[in-house]
């Protein structure tokens, strides 16, 4: 009841106005009572300012406080916030603990965000293999970004056997999921490789 009065005044419904202070008071509550995703919503407004005084700790804090109440979605927040040093300082350390407990948790962004660390030993001894297969666990929930990580690998033999077929194959996904940077890889691919080769993929 308490989210539901939050988005009535997010927005305004019908006579209510929208009121971001109302709003947001209606978040606090919320996560008084233990909501995760309160938190995480708040999180948010915390960060553009919407409603409260913007503030990077609160920020760091209801992202922490969601994270260990077990919303893998605060542990995903933190991972990108410390890796990026957006809301804090940079720590590669901890930006890898995050992603791990979020990929576990079943998000497929911090599975791709894993597996490159994993891949570039950002945060932990560097493991192509346990890479390569992070970013197949993320590429099949649809992550374009491992897609066309993934074919890149291929592309170059890199923690796995060069092979442009399968390259090819990867780019392709991740260009028919909206990936435009991929088009390039395929357009090169195509002029090379045989029209038996292209069906293959």
């Amino acid at each position: 009841a308490l989210i539901n009065l939050a988005q009535i005044y997010y927005a305004g419904h019908g006579p209510i106005l929208a009121d971001p202070r109302r709003c947001t008071d209606y978040f606090h509550r919320a996560v008084e009572l233990g909501d995760t995703e309160a938190m995480i919503t708040l999180a948010h407004y915390y960060s553009i300012g919407f409603g409260v005084q913007q503030s990077n700790e609160k920020y760091i804090e209801l992202n922490k406080l969601a994270a260990d109440a077990g919303n893998a979605k605060g542990n995903y927040n933190l991972g990108v916030s410390f890796e990026f040093g957006h809301f804090g300082p940079i720590d590669d350390d901890l930006a890898f603990k995050h992603y791990l407990v979020a990929a576990d948790g079943g998000i497929p962004e911090a599975l791709h965000n894993l597996g490159a660390r994993f891949f570039n030993g950002k945060g932990t001894p560097q493991d192509k293999r346990r890479g390569i297969a992070c970013y197949l666990n993320a590429a099949a929930n649809n992550s374009k970004l491992s897609q066309h990580c993934l074919g890149l690998a291929f592309l170059h033999g890199d923690g796995v056997d060069q092979n442009d077929v399968h390259a090819l194959s990867w780019f392709m996904m991740a260009r028919d999921n909206g990936l435009t940077e991929s088009s390039a890889f395929v357009e090169d691919l195509c002029a090379k490789l045989s029209a038996a080769e292209i069906a293959q993929a």
